[in-house]
């Protein structure tokens, strides 16, 4: 190995026990404060690779993990949404038939375009060299 070739490293208990604070405050300034260590300090940290790998993978299973809690309650509130199509104050059930009208066209428009992206993908992929 070269003298200049460095070993990778691996986060020290202090970038780790930052990382909750880093995820959950709205700032960088707040996570440090929280984190007891100086905002300086957690900005040198946010240039080191290994950090922000570990920074990213974390931000990314805490995203995974709310878009999980998401899908959960997706089937409720449809549920709730076509509920309220039933009910008896009509301005709630225009404003439900409205949001139900809305979300069916947006998902129809989604499906269209999924639908013209998977077959332009398949085209050039027949059109592309093979390597």
């Amino acid at each position: 190995m070269k003298s200049n070739e460095t070993i990778p490293k691996e986060l020290s208990s202090r970038q780790l026990q930052a990382l909750p604070y880093i995820l959950s405050c709205p700032t960088y300034e707040e996570a440090a404060r929280k984190a007891k260590i100086s905002p300086k300090q957690l900005y040198q940290w946010l240039k080191d690779p290994i950090f922000k790998e570990e920074l990213k993978q974390q931000r990314n299973v805490m995203f995974c993990d709310s878009l999980a809690f998401l899908k959960a309650a997706t089937q409720k509130a449809t549920e709730t949404l076509i509920g309220l199509l039933d009910n008896k104050d009509p301005r709630i059930k225009l404003q439900a038939s409205e949001k139900v009208l809305t979300l069916s066209y947006k998902a129809a428009e989604l499906y269209e375009i999924e639908e013209r992206l998977t077959a332009i993908e398949a085209l050039h992929n027949k059109k592309a060299p093979r390597k």
